[in-house]
């Protein structure tokens, strides 16, 4: 069975599922859970993080539990399997595409548009779509873009320094895991860059999306772990538009990001998983089962 990249769960808009993909409808899938089965009195929950524990978290994984932690529970925890959503369809693939055409590009191989082209063929599912029409539409949307990103990218001095490359820093019982795109170091400095499908079409959206980025600063703090200093920039490529947001890290905000990753930490190992209602639950692929939405729905057992 396919299955997406690592780098989706750093690379997408919209809230990304990691759980094992399935075409049956979310009701459906969930028909195990109508009987509340046997468990334990519950045990009191430790006001910390026990001595003996370690939290895994990723970028997705924190913006996830402090977006809504019953959705992180429903996702990390019972690993409810949801379809795939057609944004992610489109992500994977042009991510896939882009990392295949950077690893040539940072080797010195050649690499044509018309490979970047087919590794995105490759790369497409046709699941989560309304229509024909709506693959075969976002399909095109897709070669556009890459065709106009290489064209660009060609152009430039710049060559990939990493491609895709995995991390992972501990910090007081909180381990961080995550993937950067592309990593840049040159005589004019090092960057981090993340690619983006998601729509921005002016300059100051971008760099607003850039600056407020907590997946940016962690990704800078893994940078200094790894390389001993901060980068010196860090920047979003909306494709769709050719938009760059550009940041440096900020020492403050990176201090109010690991802070929140420590609250999301203690708040796993207490397993608080109430639920957070609010704008974003209309992404949200569990509405149907949430008890903030649903008066009496199916029963997910407590974990």
């Amino acid at each position: 069975m396919w299955k997406p990249s690592v780098f989706v769960t750093e690379c997408m808009d919209k809230p990304n599922v990691t759980e094992t993909v399935r075409k049956t409808g979310l009701v459906e899938s969930l028909r195990i859970f109508e009987e509340p089965p046997q468990r334990a009195p519950a045990q009191p929950a430790p006001s910390v993080i026990p001595a003996d524990q370690v939290i895994e978290l990723s970028a997705t994984a924190l913006d996830s539990y402090l977006t809504c932690p019953l959705s992180y529970r429903f996702s990390r925890v019972v690993k409810i399997p949801v379809p795939m959503h057609h944004s992610q369809v489109f992500g994977v693939a042009v991510h896939e595409a882009l990392k295949a055409y950077h690893l040539c590009r940072r080797e010195g191989r050649k690499f044509s548009a018309d490979d970047l082209l087919e590794a995105f063929k490759n790369a497409w599912r046709s699941e989560g779509f309304v229509s024909r029409e709506h693959e075969d539409k976002r399909f095109s949307e897709g070669k556009k873009l890459l065709k106009e990103y290489f064209k660009k990218e060609e152009q430039s001095p710049s060559k990939p320094a990493l491609v895709e490359e995995d991390f992972r820093i501990t910090m007081n019982q909180v381990r961080l895991r995550g993937r950067w795109d592309r990593v840049d170091m040159s005589e004019s400095g090092s960057a981090i860059i993340d690619y983006k499908t998601g729509e921005v079409k002016d300059q100051k959206d971008a760099d607003k999306k850039a600056r407020d980025s907590a997946q940016l600063s962690l990704y800078a703090v893994a940078f200094e772990g790894r390389f001993g200093k901060m980068p010196d920039r860090m920047e979003l490529h909306f494709l769709k538009h050719g938009i760059i947001g550009t940041t440096s890290p900020d020492p403050k905000k990176v201090d109010t990001v690991l802070a929140k990753v420590q609250a999301a930490a203690v708040g796993v190992a207490q397993q608080k998983f109430d639920p957070t209602p609010g704008y974003h639950c209309r992404w949200c692929p569990y509405e149907k089962i949430c008890p903030a939405e649903n008066k009496g729905g199916l029963h997910v057992p407590s974990i």
